[in-house]
């Protein structure tokens, strides 16, 4: 998955969510609402109303924003599961907090239950990144860090954010200072 498959698969996460809420709220708040609103169809999706404000007419002499019509929805490789992204999201993030606490044991038991998430992937480059980090703060697994972050070089999943591991090696002591190939 690309990164830019990866976005959009948090976006419509959040988007998803962001649904969800506005559709408990919303009947939640306003108990007159007809139920054919809120309540799924028969083919199980449930409708609301749009809740966006029609533009204003353009102005004399301006032209008017172009609209945007979507005939058919976005997709962006394999689809995702939302529990499973949410999973890896709330145990990445407990890793990282571990981590910016200065338990890096305990990020490092979070990064094991990462691992043992079936079908997980989309969040495994960040996921690796505090697992490096981890490693590379608990006394004794230095080397373990250094040949796990020495082993991202061959993976195209990891090739955006191979500065950020080298940047953790080298702050860790663990290479010395990344020299850039130059042209002659």
């Amino acid at each position: 998955m690309t990164g830019t498959q990866k976005f959009l698969a948090i976006a419509a996460a959040g988007g998803a969510l962001l649904i969800a809420i506005a559709l408990f709220t919303h009947k939640a708040e306003d108990p007159k609402t007809p139920p054919s609103v809120l309540e799924p169809t028969s083919s199980g999706v449930v409708t609301a109303p749009p809740t966006v404000a029609p533009a204003p007419p353009p102005t004399p002499g301006t032209n008017p924003a172009p609209t945007v019509v979507l005939t058919a929805p976005l997709t962006s490789g394999a689809p995702v599961d939302m529990a499973t992204l949410a999973q890896e999201a709330k145990i990445v993030a407990e890793a990282r907090a571990a981590l910016n606490a200065g338990e890096p044991r305990k990020a490092l038991a979070a990064i094991e239950r990462y691992e043992k998430i079936p079908d997980r992937g989309s969040l495994t480059p960040e996921a690796t990144l505090v697992k490096i980090e981890a490693l590379a703060k608990v006394s004794g697994r230095r080397t373990d860090a250094l040949a796990l972050g020495m082993s991202t070089r061959d993976d195209p999943k990891m090739a955006s954010y191979q500065p950020r591991v080298e940047a953790l090696l080298q702050d860790a002591g663990l290479i010395g200072e990344v020299q850039q190939p130059t042209v002659p």
